[in-house]
């Protein structure tokens, strides 16, 4: 009887687990498009709460004029078409999300890239000395997870939801309002969400760290483009929205960088797209 027992028991809990999992997976794989901007969806994945944004399709102005202040001759304006919406981290992907799909913490990481050690650990701080390559997997893990596709956002869609409908430099009238940069971070990360969001209720879009998105750096020009993706398989890739340690001047919405796939740094960290299923 014993043995029976020990084989039963271990089998409802088999059943239990793979129910609950595949529950998680059926909820995330249901998720449709918003009807608004900024309106917001809550999804349990890997024992944490994402909270997306939901970003409709639209056009605006991707780059900056050439009159803006600080702007760099890469942002060559532009008009861009995303002809879908989509689901946007209202956070940057946080410590405790990535070691609860990645098994990894941020001083571990830290010690991978040989780094020096920065004094901003916790669940609720945003992950960092992560390169684009851990940046994917950590994607395709979650996707995984999840039954849906998450990736990162590509660089016009990054810029279009830090924007959030606005034409300026930063999207708040005071940069100090939205970030944590060099005039008030005092040189470190800071738990995410503790500055305002945006209009559609983003946070840290500007400062804190540094975001990678899907694309290779490459070139803009003046043509206009729609649903814009340069090779996502390349060595070098963008990342976007300043950081902890950046001057005003790297925090614009325009702001853009790169660097090879491979780095990691004490300020560049992540931000996941959800792609939602088709309307029935």
């Amino acid at each position: 009887m014993k043995t029976k027992k020990s084989l039963i028991v271990p089998g409802i809990i088999l059943l239990t687990l793979c129910a609950a999992l595949s529950a998680e997976r059926a909820g995330a794989a249901s998720v449709k498009p918003g009807s608004q901007a900024g309106e917001k969806m809550t999804l349990k994945i890997a024992d944490a709460d994402y909270t997306f944004v939901w970003c409709p399709a639209g056009e605006f102005v991707m780059g900056s004029p050439a009159s803006e202040e600080g702007r760099y001759s890469a942002e060559v304006p532009h008009k861009v078409k995303l002809s879908k919406g989509f689901w946007l981290l209202e956070s940057e992907v946080t410590q405790g999300m990535w070691q609860s799909v990645m098994g990894t913490s941020v001083r571990q990481e830290c010690e991978k890239a040989g780094g020096h050690w920065v004094t901003a650990a916790g669940p609720d701080f945003p992950m960092f000395y992560v390169d684009w390559n851990g940046a994917k997997a950590f994607c395709e893990k979650l996707s995984e997870r999840a039954g849906c596709e998450i990736t990162l956002p590509t660089e016009a869609e990054w810029e279009y939801a830090c924007r959030a409908g606005t034409k300026t430099p930063y999207a708040a009238e005071n940069l100090g309002e939205v970030a944590w940069y060099a005039e008030n971070s005092e040189y470190k990360t800071h738990e995410v969400k503790t500055k305002a969001p945006n209009a559609w209720g983003l946070y840290d879009m500007h400062g804190n760290v540094y975001e990678w998105c899907l694309d290779q750096y490459g070139d803009l020009g003046p043509e206009p483009a729609a649903d814009p993706l340069a090779a996502a398989d390349a060595a070098t890739h963008v990342y976007r929205g300043g950081c902890w340690d950046s001057l005003a001047r790297n925090c614009r919405s325009a702001f853009r960088m790169r660097y090879p796939a491979t780095t990691r740094l004490d300020y560049t960290g992540l931000r996941i797209l959800l792609v939602p299923g088709a309307e029935d």
